[in-house]
């Protein structure tokens, strides 16, 4: 049985393609503001990635009693263009992704240097 793409949003474990949403607010018949809301925060989502995989995600995996995570399937979950923007990133760090990514988060120890860090990953790109 195929799952519904709605179950994956709303369970956080798929981000909607700007085609998916553009083919939601047809369906809902959602008006241009609602559009352009939608299209902001779509635009939002890598940051919160990049913040989820830095915080809550890892703690809520340790609470799970998980002290081994696998860094190809945090990999796989952050999508093609947060992967480039990472990879960019890693090349000029020496490290290797997505093997180092892991272990270079848990290092961030404040949220000043989680903000510092996805700020130097994103760059200066205002979709972000």
């Amino acid at each position: 049985m195929q799952s519904d793409p709605w179950d994956h949003w709303e369970a956080n474990s798929h981000t909607p393609t700007v085609q998916e949403l553009e083919a939601l607010v047809e369906r809902l018949e959602f008006s241009p503001y609602k559009h352009d809301q939608l299209a902001y925060l779509l635009g939002l989502v890598p940051r919160k990635r990049l913040y989820d995989l830095c915080s809550s995600r890892l703690s809520a995996l340790a609470a799970h009693g998980k002290d081994v995570i696998d860094p190809e399937l945090e990999w796989d979950e952050l999508g093609q263009d947060l992967k480039g923007k990472l990879k960019e990133w890693s090349e000029k760090k020496d490290l290797e992704l997505p093997r180092d990514l892991l272990d270079f988060v848990s290092g961030l120890k404040t949220e000043e240097q989680v903000e510092t860090w996805i700020d130097e990953v994103l760059g200066d790109d205002d979709g972000y």
